[in-house]
């Protein structure tokens, strides 16, 4: 992992999202990440998701990322398929064959039978033509192979400069690093005593920010006030109110992933499009 040392931080440039050192968010610039897609109306991580946020009006999107067993990256949360598809069994256990036959939709309504499993080429192909951003959560993975295949879809379907990868998993991070010193990344914090470390390393690698469950940025304000002083962004997840997206907001938090897309888009609606960007 990083040095926390004292000595020269790394640049901080070129983040899809970047903020001057110390400000607090206004509302307008807060950006909204849909979770797993639009999860809240089609299946979790499955290609209607991801096309019910973008036509919700979402321009970033929060998905997660394995690799089967014959190493192809796969868009799906879980260790196993056991919750959101008709089948049983770990997912890295499987190739892509048999995880291609599953039905991944079913599960929450039968309007959506037959959905598959996405590959993350056919997720980074439905999307980068609308996204500005996008939050890829490594969640499976074997070696530092499966992470250059990853790596290898952002850069075919040119959507690296626009995707920022994240984990709980802080050495996948370090070994991401290793092979693309300059991919932006995300230390991801689900406990309160983590959360000063993650900053730390944050600041120390530079183009890194910090995605924290958003109860504890509540019970800890001053925690992103000072990520902040340091240079670097704090998001929230997974906010589903926005009362709670409004002061997190005021705290200085720049970005909210939430399942709640069109609740929370309404409270934070994006800037108009100046022009189409060519993808």
């Amino acid at each position: 992992m990083a040095r926390l040392s004292s000595g020269r931080r790394r640049s901080r440039a070129s983040s899809p999202r970047s903020a001057g050192r110390g400000e607090r968010a206004r509302p307008g610039s807060v950006l909204v990440a849909a979770h797993r897609g639009y999860s809240a109306v089609a299946p979790e991580n499955t290609l209607p998701a991801f096309a019910a946020a973008l036509e919700a009006g979402a321009r970033a999107l929060e998905f997660d990322v394995q690799v089967s067993a014959d190493g192809v990256p796969i868009v799906i949360h879980d260790d196993t398929v056991d919750r959101t598809t008709d089948g049983r069994g770990r997912v890295r256990s499987k190739k892509f064959t048999e995880l291609r036959k599953l039905d991944a939709g079913s599960w929450l309504s039968s309007d959506f039978a037959g959905t598959r499993i996405p590959k993350l080429d056919e997720a980074l192909e439905a999307v980068r033509a609308d996204l500005d951003a996008l939050y890829l959560e490594l969640k499976g993975y074997r070696s530092q192979t499966d992470l250059a295949a990853i790596l290898a879809s952002l850069d075919e379907y040119r959507i690296k400069d626009r995707t920022v990868v994240v984990s709980f998993d802080w050495k996948a991070l370090a070994w991401l690093r290793e092979i693309a010193p300059a991919m932006p990344i995300g230390y991801l914090v689900e406990r309160a005593e983590r959360l000063g470390e993650a900053v730390l390393r944050a600041a120390a690698e530079g183009n890194a920010e910090v995605g924290c469950d958003y109860r504890i940025l509540l019970r800890s304000p001053a925690s992103v006030l000072a990520a902040r002083r340091e240079g670097v962004e704090i998001g929230a997840y997974t906010v589903n109110g926005a009362g709670a997206a409004r002061e997190l907001a005021q705290l200085g938090v720049t970005r909210i992933t939430t399942d709640a897309v069109a609740e929370i888009l309404r409270a934070f609606p994006p800037p108009p499009r100046r022009s189409r960007r060519a993808r």
